[in-house]
């Protein structure tokens, strides 16, 4: 006997309902992603709005466009464990440090290898999406040292992926008109917190000292200050020294530092690091100075100094000042900023290009808890994410350096293939060997405990 089809009353539902049912929830949940999207949208543009209105503000005062420079693994896209450790240290010191900026008035432009492997990319885009002042851009092309080199480009043809396209067009326009200030930052570096606000406050007291001296013509004349840091927060992620052990149940190096790192501090007014140099650039300069950060303390003269053997009128500058040839007279002058606070956190690993500044050896700061502290306090790094960065490095620290060797070759640069032979292939190279050498002691040594144990086992079960 066939079973009777239940009827509507009884709870059964046609076929055609619940067509009906499943074609309602796909509206539905089209309509919520659409919302979800003009939200996004919407929120864009009121932040566009705000930062659009600030810089309006600042372009009728007639003060500074800034902007920040970073490079992110240039012409090593398929290195993935040097990637990956690289885009741990972006994650952990760079970009909590710009997100928490207490002024935003500036745009950021990270510069990455077009062929940058999807693994490390898409994460990296996902990071810089939420800031419309971020801007993350594919381009090998470092001859474009300056932002000012982006004036001649035009947006839309440029491979950006994140940030707003309408608010970066209109900072450019600001650069063609404004003073202009420059600020490099590595992407393993950060910033104090109030870095960009004391910097633009200290550029715009300095202009108003250019603008009121009558032997100075700001409209004619070439001025480039530059601004050093003086103190900084080092991180260092372990050394190669003999202060090593295995742990067996992972078969990796580990190192026997503090699960953060080692923290020290550093103060130095005889060399200019690469993160937080910045360029006060006067109004529709057509290039910076090119000179490489670490001889800008030994080639460009203090601007007291430079200030005081200015002649009193302005036709006798180019005695004091080199000659130029779009402008009249150039004046070069670099700045130390003072030692009471830290403006910038430098983590020193072996992801380094150069490996400068990287001593495996280095022992932990008297002063290291309260050093943390204004790591977490003042440049918002947190300290688990240093710990889980830490521990990558303890336990892949020979697969990143084979990496970094590889990646002092860069075969595709514009000027054709370059390789660093010396200082950091042989360095790393020492250090892949120690850790190797030791590993292997160490391995042997394990093997031999665990045999005795096993023979010391033996021997009890057999005596009666």
């Amino acid at each position: 006997m066939r079973p009777r089809r239940k009827s509507k009353e009884a709870g059964g539902h046609s076929p055609l309902c619940w067509r009906r049912v499943a074609q309602t929830t796909v509206l539905m949940v089209a309509f919520a992603l659409f919302l979800a999207m003009q939200l996004k949208e919407k929120h864009m543009e009121d932040n566009d709005v705000k930062w659009h209105s600030v810089v309006g503000k600042m372009m009728e005062e007639g003060r500074l466009a800034t902007v920040v420079i970073s490079r992110f693994m240039q012409f090593q896209p398929n290195l993935l464990i040097l990637g990956k450790a690289r885009l741990l240290l972006f994650e952990t010191f760079c970009l909590p440090t710009m997100v928490h900026q207490t002024n935003q008035h500036f745009v950021w432009i990270i510069r990455t290898d077009p062929e940058l492997h999807h693994s490390i990319l898409q994460p990296l885009q996902q990071m810089l999406e939420p800031y419309p002042n971020f801007f993350l851009v594919l381009d090998n092309n470092n001859t474009i040292e300056s932002f000012i080199g982006y004036r001649d480009h035009n947006v839309d043809d440029m491979s950006i992926l994140t940030g707003s396209k309408a608010l970066l067009r209109r900072h450019i326009d600001l650069t063609r008109k404004l003073w202009m200030l420059e600020v490099a930052v590595d992407a393993d570096d950060g910033l104090h917190e109030t870095f960009i606000e004391r910097l633009q406050l200290g550029a715009s007291t300095d202009i108003d000292k250019l603008m009121a001296m009558t032997n100075v013509n700001v409209t004619k004349d070439r001025i480039e200050y530059i601004y050093c840091i003086g103190k900084r927060l080092l991180w260092l992620s372990g050394t190669t020294s003999s202060r090593i052990g295995y742990d067996p149940k992972r078969k990796a190096t580990t190192l026997n530092t503090p699960p953060e790192g080692i923290m020290r501090e550093e103060v130095k007014l005889d060399f200019c690091p690469n993160s937080g140099v910045g360029y006060l650039l006067s109004p529709g300069l057509g290039q910076r100075l090119s000179i490489p950060h670490n001889e800008i303390h030994s080639n460009v003269g203090l601007c007291e100094t430079v200030m005081d053997d200015l002649p009193s009128t302005k036709e006798t500058t180019s005695a004091a000042r080199h000659n130029d040839e779009t402008f009249e007279t150039t004046m070069r002058c670099l700045t130390w900023w003072d030692s009471t606070w830290h403006q910038v956190i430098r983590s020193r690993t072996v992801t380094s290009d150069a490996m400068g500044g990287f001593h495996q050896d280095w022992e932990e700061d008297v002063n290291a808890t309260n050093l943390r502290s204004i790591m977490t306090d003042e440049f918002h790094i947190s300290s688990a994410q240093v710990v889980e960065s830490h521990a990558f490095f303890r336990a892949n620290q020979i697969d990143i350096m084979k990496d970094n060797i590889q990646g002092q070759c860069s075969p595709f640069q514009p000027s054709g293939p370059t390789c660093k032979e010396d200082y950091p292939t042989k360095t790393l190279n020492k250090y892949i060997s120690q850790l190797e050498k030791q590993e292997k002691e160490l391995l042997e040594e394990h093997k031999k405990k665990r045999l005795r144990k096993w023979q010391l086992g033996s021997q009890s079960t057999t005596q009666p």
